[in-house]
């Protein structure tokens, strides 16, 4: 056989896998001057358009109320006016679906999944929330395996790919529901995309469900894959990567962002940083995420993007071909999808629509009132917030009416919304309102842990390859303790007190916490040895006895009882 011969072959054995979108036509499509490639991130299911709003973005000038922005009817408009400028695709970088709120969470998101298919969304890197069910429940709720009787009425599946070229089988093969990379059609050039996503995943994901699965140096993957890749003669090759970079002083972004400078992003760090870095440099263009923040960039000809979350900003990078086929980034957008100066799309508002008429019995029953919002940001001095506090009085008085318990810790990334905010006062507090807190429906467990592995605990709040980052725990009423930054690891925590009795390490105390902790998450690895355990409940329904039965002692939940210091 000839070698074109078999480079033909080769390449079409390559597209069969790995881009049937890309197949030929009987009419080529002639080559656009210049396309885009938009992306959404973290969108988190988040197709309704209030209760809860997507997001409220802080504009420019002082005392300028925030602007709502997110929802699938708005996001429609929006692409559907940026489509109309050249030819394009739109993709996602991950944590599509999973913490989601009550209109998706309720019908097993599998109104997220037909929300995306409605957008257009071509392709999505693997973010570590599309596990939060398994792989296997996965796989399932990709291939519309609930057919014919799906709780969302005609649904059948993602219409898009799932890319993570980093996600191995134990036995080193690729996973049915993770693709390492597609070649798409776009403005008659072909342009591959690889996925990614954070090497941490089994960090944010219950450890049952990412056994038999290795997740591999972002950009080591991405290497691996590239020469596979450059044999479909892409005009560019693109990341999806879930995984992201910080803006250490972030400037709200209330419109289209100008095409940014390189001095723009010079502040600009993060792990995503790092997988740039080590990537070959023939990829310039990436598609970022996890970290929820807001940056448009070109790092020395390398450009990055993310949108924020839940639909708030949709990213674009533009390319223009060169005198060679090859396509450059030359540009870099957000655009917000702003509800004061788009119209909703009618079709795509009345999905919303009949899915909020699926769930609105269930979600809308009041449980209770406020006086005042819960929010997530910890109390100045303190390292616990006022909504934290109120979750971990919940599973603490739950569990103690269930088989009895000492205190309770709660992760502060657990909590995906504030409770009550920018809402009229006094407010009621509904069922979709607690689910937007707790989307996760985790189970709560009971562990029998000595007096030295709380404070072992504790201790590890503190990571240990980089001691400045720190996971603090929320804590019931009953438990308090100081964080002190100033010191060295092992002697930061100290003044440890429950019921007002100095912690004793000897003695055992029953500790309930949420499953994800329990196993080992946010790297708790401690807590995976502690083998003396039992099944409470779910923390939702904690939540919704205590507000069903307390309410919200404000009084209660002013005071911080975690003192944090040197910060």
């Amino acid at each position: 056989m000839k070698p074109s011969a078999r480079a033909h072959l080769a390449l079409g054995f390559l597209l069969s896998l790995f881009g049937g979108a890309a197949q030929a036509s009987s009419a080529p499509e002639p080559m656009a001057r210049e396309i885009s490639i938009f992306s959404i991130n973290d969108f988190h299911g988040h197709l309704q358009p209030s209760l809860p709003t997507p997001a409220l973005v802080q504009a420019l000038a002082a005392g300028v109320p925030p602007r709502r922005a997110g929802g699938l009817a708005y996001l429609h408009t929006l692409l559907a006016q940026l489509r109309g400028q050249r030819p394009s695709l739109l993709v996602g970088a991950g944590d599509m679906i999973g913490a989601t709120p009550a209109d998706s969470a309720l019908l097993e998101d599998q109104p997220a999944i037909e929300s995306l298919n409605r957008l257009g969304l071509s392709l999505s890197a693997v973010g570590n929330h599309e596990l939060d069910k398994g792989p296997v429940e996965l796989a399932a709720l990709l291939r519309g395996d609930c057919r014919p009787n799906c709780v969302l009425p005609g649904y059948t599946g993602a219409r898009f790919d799932y890319l993570a070229a980093n996600i191995k089988n134990a036995d080193g093969s690729q996973p049915s529901w993770a693709k390492p990379f597609v070649l798409r059609e776009i403005g008659g050039h072909r342009v591959a995309f690889v996925g990614a996503v954070t090497r941490n995943t089994p960090s944010f994901v219950r450890p049952a469900f990412t056994q038999g699965l290795v997740f591999e140096d972002e950009a080591a993957a991405i290497n691996r894959v590239l020469p596979a890749v450059r044999l479909l003669l892409p005009a560019a090759i693109v990341v999806v990567v879930h995984e992201g970079a910080v803006v250490p002083a972030v400037t709200p972004i209330t419109g289209p962002a100008p095409a940014p400078k390189p001095q723009d992003c010079t502040n600009l760090r993060g792990p995503v940083l790092d997988i740039m870095a080590a990537v070959d440099p023939e990829v310039q263009a990436f598609f970022t995420a996890h970290t929820h923040q807001t940056y448009a960039c070109n790092l020395q000809g390398r450009w990055l993007v993310q949108g924020g979350q839940y639909g708030a900003h949709v990213s674009e990078i533009r390319f223009a071909a060169n005198a060679h086929g090859k396509l450059l980034p030359t540009a870099a957008n957000l655009h917000l999808s702003a509800h004061d100066s788009l119209q909703p799309n009618a079709e795509a508002a009345q999905f919303v629509a009949s899915v909020q008429t699926l769930t609105n019995r269930i979600k809308n029953e009041v449980l209770g009132s406020v006086t005042a919002p819960l929010l997530r940001a910890a109390t100045p001095g303190h390292a616990d917030s006022p909504l934290g506090r109120w979750v971990a009085d919940a599973q603490l008085a739950y569990a103690h009416n269930n088989g009895g318990a000492d205190l309770a810790l709660m992760n502060a990334s657990g909590l995906r919304a504030n409770l009550a905010e920018n809402v009229a006062l006094p407010a009621s507090i509904t069922l979709a309102d607690l689910m937007a807190v707790l989307p996760f429906r985790n189970e709560l467990m009971r562990l029998q842990m000595t007096g030295q592995q709380l404070l072992d605990l504790l201790a590890a709040q503190t990571d240990a390859k980089d001691p400045s980052r720190v996971r603090m725990l929320q804590a019931s009423s009953n438990f308090s303790y100081q964080f002190d930054m100033g010191k060295p690891p092992p002697q930061r925590v100290s003044e440890v007190r429950i019921n007002n009795q100095a912690l004793e390490p000897s003695r055992t105390y029953a500790v309930v916490m949420n499953n994800f902790l329990a196993d080992g998450g946010e790297g708790f690895a401690l807590l995976k040895s502690i083998t003396t355990r039992s099944t409470v409940s779910l923390d939702m329904d904690a939540a919704v006895a205590h507000m069903r039965r307390v309410g919200v002692d404000l009084k209660l939940l002013q005071a911080g009882r975690v003192r944090f210091l040197g910060q």
